[in-house]
């Protein structure tokens, strides 16, 4: 229910409101039992939206094989809530059309900051088992719409307040309270409520300036929008950054996510030009993205400059060192082991056949669906099946270093000496081995049932010779299959992607 002295403003006619099309489509998508005719339909009604919609499916972000020439065709490619997100990003940009007002917003650094948001949410949820990674990029994308919707209602006087804030996102909130009796964040989700966004996105967008310590284990989004917030805040500062900012995004990426410092700069590098790549397929104005390079510098800068920090070691006291729910290694020992791999094979070059090291990323798909369906129970059962099936194939294969969780719903299996096909081939059989081989669950209510899995797996290869280029470190190697897993699941999961340094896409469907 909406607070009451919001309605004047959520009634206000300045303020900018989804065109049907975009809310009829956000309804359908909600529905468990959405008819895709009923989907692709209502999104050809509006034929400008139909027309963005397939030129921005055919650049080369989503990398598709081959070209896609209906709105049935983009839905089957990418999924539902990937169209879904892209049909909310045009509505959003048409309704912040206002035409050539002489007082006006900075849609600029609005669109390029909504763009590294997004794609930091998006990157952070794929750590984080309960979050949707589309609704996690939406909740980035429109995360300061209230911003734009506080502009349209008070006109020059908002525009002054932000001035006077100086880029200070809680002194702005301050002022916003203390002249409007109501600030941004609130506002912002008040308009995501109205139009019928999902209840996480909601609360995240309420929450984004929140303090993160107030913030439990169960406000997941919530975290991942506060967390990318946080990162972009970073991303845009220039020489002021501290080593307090540093630290801060450091701690909260490991203790939210178990974002290692690595890790933090691998997402750092990837999110900016992600953010630029889809903005330019979308093809809306998001200006100048920040230098990665110069940021990373003073990133690692600052982090040089922290008190001890060699000394520094991650406590990692409260982890078996086997995981609980799959019986696996973890983490530890996936990293651990790569990196012998790696030594070893420098010592190896000359057998070039046993100097290849394969590595496999298999993510369960609709992990949230599971878990809201079937609860953590269920979907800790998912996981170990799907464990316990990886194992079942890996240990007649030879060459297997070994199986190992990775993070979230993901498992990675490392080979040793097998080429291209043989890896690809092991990954097939897998798919296909977890996808016909039910996993019975027990529910919340008590009753079994059974549920077919599918899987989507991302292989990075490490080889040598003329048709090779070797990926040089062990975090390219699981970076690169990463990257495999993000393009498969845009595709809609259930399938084997390849990441090919030779490919100008980097990536093959297998």
């Amino acid at each position: 229910m909406l607070r009451p002295d919001y309605e004047s403003i959520l009634t206000n006619p300045s303020l900018p409101s989804l065109p049907t099309v975009a809310l009829e489509v956000l309804d359908l998508a909600s529905r468990e039992d959405v008819d895709l005719g009923d989907f692709e339909r209502t999104i050809e009604c509006d034929q400008a939206m139909s027309v963005r919609i397939l030129r921005a499916v055919n650049s080369s972000y989503y990398g598709l094989g081959r070209r896609c020439g209906s709105i049935r065709q983009a839905v089957s490619y990418l999924g539902i809530q990937t169209v879904k997100s892209l049909v909310l990003g045009f509505s959003l940009e048409r309704a912040m059309d206002f035409g050539d007002d002489e007082i006006t917003f900075d849609f600029t650094s609005y669109w390029r900051r909504g763009f590294i948001t997004a794609s930091a949410a998006r990157a952070l949820s794929g750590e984080c088992s309960q979050v949707d990674t589309e609704e996690a990029f939406i909740a980035g994308l429109i995360h300061d719409i209230g911003m734009v919707g506080a502009w349209r209602v008070h006109g020059d006087r908002y525009l002054q307040m932000i001035d006077m804030s100086h880029g200070d996102d809680l002194d702005l909130i301050n002022i916003e309270r203390r002249v409007l009796d109501i600030d941004h964040p609130k506002l912002g989700s008040a308009m995501a409520e109205f139009w019928r966004l999902p209840s996480d996105i909601v609360d995240s967008i309420s929450r984004h300036h929140d303090d993160p310590g107030s913030m439990g284990s169960d406000d997941e989004m919530a975290r991942v929008l506060r967390l990318a917030v946080m990162v972009v805040d970073f991303l845009e500062q220039d020489e002021s950054s501290t080593i307090s900012d540093i630290q801060d995004i450091e701690s909260r990426a490991f203790e939210w996510f178990g974002v290692d410092r690595e890790g933090l700069v691998r997402l750092i590098e990837s999110i900016v030009d992600d953010a630029g790549d889809m903005a330019g397929a979308l093809r809306i104005d998001a200006g100048r993205m920040p230098p990665v390079e110069a940021i990373l510098h003073r990133a690692r800068r600052l982090i040089e400059d922290i008190p001890g920090h060699e000394e520094i070691q991650i406590d990692n006291s409260h982890q078996d060192s086997i995981d609980p729910v799959t019986g696996l290694p973890g983490r530890d020992a996936l990293v651990s082991d790569l990196e012998s791999c790696f030594r070893t094979t420098r010592c190896s070059k000359g057998d070039l056949g046993s100097a290849s090291i394969s590595l496999l990323l298999i993510g369960i798909d609709d992990v949230r669906r599971i878990n809201e369906d079937l609860g953590d129970l269920g979907g800790d059962g998912v996981l170990s099946h799907v464990a316990d099936t990886i194992r079942e194939v890996t240990d007649s294969t030879s060459g297997t270093v070994g199986v190992y969780r990775f993070v979230g719903a993901e498992i990675v299996i490392i080979l040793r000496g097998k080429d291209e096909t043989e890896t690809i081939d092991l990954g097939e059989s897998i798919r296909r081995f977890i996808a016909h081989k039910p996993v019975r669950i027990d529910g919340r209510d008590g009753e079994s049932d059974f549920l077919t899995v599918t899987t989507t797996t991302g292989i990075g290869f490490h080889g040598f010779g003329e048709n090779h280029h070797a990926t040089e470190t062990p975090d390219a190697l699981l970076r690169a299959a990463m990257c495999a897993v993000t393009v498969g699941r845009r595709a809609g999961g259930d399938r084997i992607i390849f990441h090919d340094e030779n490919d100008e896409r980097n990536i093959r469907l297998a």
